[in-house]
């Protein structure tokens, strides 16, 4: 009799997961639990999905297997922590230290943080470029009034910033060939207007994606057509388009009243993950599966 409730539920589970949204299409949720899951970063093989999550007492990082959704805890420490990007030249995990507002290595299973840059520098939300020689971050030096973007080449151990900004940045992107960095920035100090710049790894600045009437932050790009995802907000709404990288051809993949936040996409360029704020103590992530 368990077995038959246990497979009874496993099809009424499974006859949920998948529901039309814009043509061509299907949104999928891929976690379920009562807590705060947030920025999904995909595995290079595809085969997995990190993310952080928080419940009463912390923040851990987990691993989501994509096929079965099986979730595996990689931290069981106190550390405040979040952003977890795998190194794709040595696989070593990095993550935000939300406390003290440095980037740690992480050994799995070991419990083992170090400092990623020894610089005296604030930093957070690292991307690496495909090498994995270059990272971009977020940073903060102690004259800076807002964060910004800062490079970091691990060879020569090189630390370059390229702006000014007259607001916060946040969500550097590498491009897939590692040419271009894309951020949200806001347009005024107050970052009540955001938009989506790219620059060259260099510094060269090349466009902006704006809009009108939305908000548009949180730039992702795909491996492969020059495309990126991004989110934009009104009010009352969030969306999630696709676009060519300079903002031209712009198509509405998803929309909804909740927030949507962080889109990262697949490897395989066959799908887009993000995450849906159901309420303020609950996110979930989602996926966006192109037919």
């Amino acid at each position: 009799m368990k077995f038959s409730i246990i497979i009874l539920f496993i099809l009424l589970f499974n006859s949920t997961l998948y529901t039309q949204t814009t043509e061509g299409y299907s949104l999928r949720q891929l976690t379920f639990s009562p807590y705060f899951e947030s920025n999904p970063q995909w595995s290079s093989d595809g085969k997995s999905i990190y993310f952080d999550s928080k419940n009463e007492n912390t923040i851990q990082i987990y691993k989501l297997n994509t096929d079965s959704l099986m979730i595996e805890q990689l931290t069981f420490d106190s550390i405040e922590k979040s952003f977890c990007m795998i190194n794709p030249a040595n696989k070593q995990m990095v993550i935000n230290d939300d406390q003290n507002l440095v980037l740690l290595t992480f050994d799995i299973g070991q419990n083992n943080y170090k400092k990623l840059i020894k610089r005296d520098i604030q930093s957070k939300e690292v991307q690496f470029n495909p090498t994995g020689n270059l990272a971009a971050m977020i940073g903060k030096s102690d004259v800076d009034k807002y964060w910004r973007i800062f490079t970091y080449d691990f060879k020569y151990t090189n630390l370059n910033t390229f702006m000014d900004p007259i607001s916060d940045c946040s969500f550097p992107r590498w491009s897939p060939k590692g040419e271009s960095i894309s951020y949200t920035v806001g347009i005024s100090k107050d970052n009540t207007k955001q938009y989506i710049q790219i620059i060259q790894w260099y510094g060269k600045e090349m466009q902006q994606i704006t809009d009108s009437i939305l908000h548009v932050r949180d730039a992702c790009w795909s491996s492969h057509f020059g495309k990126i995802a991004f989110i934009g907000e009104t009010s009352d709404s969030s969306y999630l388009f696709v676009s060519q990288k300079d903002g031209t051809k712009r198509e509405t993949i998803y929309r909804d009243t909740r927030p949507l936040k962080t889109p990262s996409w697949s490897p395989d360029r066959q799908s887009i993950i993000f995450t849906i704020e159901e309420t303020s103590k609950q996110q979930h992530i989602y996926q966006i599966v192109f037919d």
